[in-house]
């Protein structure tokens, strides 16, 4: 055989040698194989908070690394402060291919996998680390679970204790009484709670006219986490907050498979990595601006007044019964006994 021909041929079993080895991985991988010479990738993304917040700034950082890191092969649009619509517009959009990439609080990362709503229980998770003990364990199930559903979960993270803020002081049950408390349009969860605690009256709003219904007197109350408190502007008008948090927040960035699957794998594994190392500056920067703001509130007049005994009982019998009422429903019974025995475990450690 001439060695020329011997050479093509040889080049030529490489090639194909070589691309079934691609084919096989991306198939372990999961990853649909993408041609190398594929035009740059322009992502729609959606976050509600505004400019300037903690948010905004983190998920905007991470679309610079990616750009930069990607040669510029994978960019994003950035449309803020809730332009796309609710949560549960941003999903619905995120499914039929008008937006590609999403930051969303776990109410929002629940209207794709419902068993989320765990993380997001009234009176149920203490603390972050809590939170994060809880998500961490649960992370593989819930990865599975978007994946199942046509996402991938790049990016997920607490973001601190979210309270009831008041404009009156409340210190016992019956301070509660009439209160009208805003109520998220969309968040099934916070329906059943201000049903179930007493006297409260719900006031379903969507996000963006929260401030405009507290500065015309309208709204009384409303829970969320300090930091977006002050970054809403909401503060002026809510002078008590409850000392004791409602719900540890929390939020993550999904992509839906539509758009995952035209960037190539190196690129995907590029994004997986700088979303991971961003969880770590996201944290520490969150923790920050929390006391920050926390701290913000207080000189600026906002007192914090912890329940009586008898307030905290009965916010965490309500607590229970939304449990119980909410299981096989908007969650399944399985997730609910799981973070239930994992939280159990944790507070058992800490005490030994």
């Amino acid at each position: 055989m001439p060695s020329a021909f011997r050479q093509r041929s040889n080049s030529r079993r490489h090639t194909v040698l070589g691309l079934f080895i691609t084919l096989i991985l991306c198939t372990v991988l999961g990853f649909a194989p993408i041609p190398a010479s594929a035009d740059p990738i322009k992502l729609r993304g959606s976050i509600l908070t505004p400019e300037g917040s903690r948010w905004t700034e983190e998920v905007k950082s991470a679309i610079h690394k990616i750009k930069s890191a990607t040669g510029g092969r994978v960019d994003e649009t950035l449309y803020t402060a809730g332009v796309q619509g609710e949560e549960s517009e941003v999903v619905e959009k995120l499914k039929k291919g008008d937006l590609d990439i999403a930051a969303l609080s776990d109410l929002g990362l629940a209207y794709i996998v419902p068993d989320m709503q765990i993380l997001n229980l009234p009176f149920f998770i203490k603390n972050e680390k809590e939170s994060a003990f809880l998500e961490g364990k649960l992370h593989d199930r819930f990865v599975r679970e978007f994946r199942e559903r046509g996402f991938e979960l790049l990016f997920w993270s607490p973001v601190g204790p979210g309270y009831l803020h008041f404009d009156r002081p409340i210190r016992n049950v019956e301070d509660m009484k009439g209160v009208r408390t805003w109520q998220w349009k969309d968040d099934p969860v916070g329906k059943v709670m201000i049903k179930e605690l007493p006297g409260l009256i719900a006031v379903p709003l969507p996000l963006a006219e929260v401030r405009s219904a507290l500065e015309e007197d309208r709204v009384d109350a409303v829970y969320n986490v300090p930091l977006a408190t002050v970054a809403f502007q909401w503060h002026p008008f809510l002078k008590y907050v409850l000392d004791v948090p409602a719900v540890v927040a929390g939020g993550g960035t999904v992509i839906a498979h539509h758009a995952w699957n035209k960037i190539s794998p190196g690129d995907r594994a590029i994004m997986a990595e700088i979303s991971r190392n961003q969880i770590v500056s996201f944290r520490a920067g969150i923790a920050a601006d929390s006391t920050a703001a926390i701290r913000g509130l207080k000189k600026y007049g906002v007192i914090f007044e912890p329940p009586s005994p008898e307030a905290l009982a009965i916010l965490e019998n309500a607590s229970d019964r939304i449990r119980k009422q909410l299981a096989g429903t908007l969650f399944s019974k399985e997730i609910l006994a799981e973070a239930e025995r994992l939280l159990a475990e944790y507070r058992k450690g800490l005490k030994q």
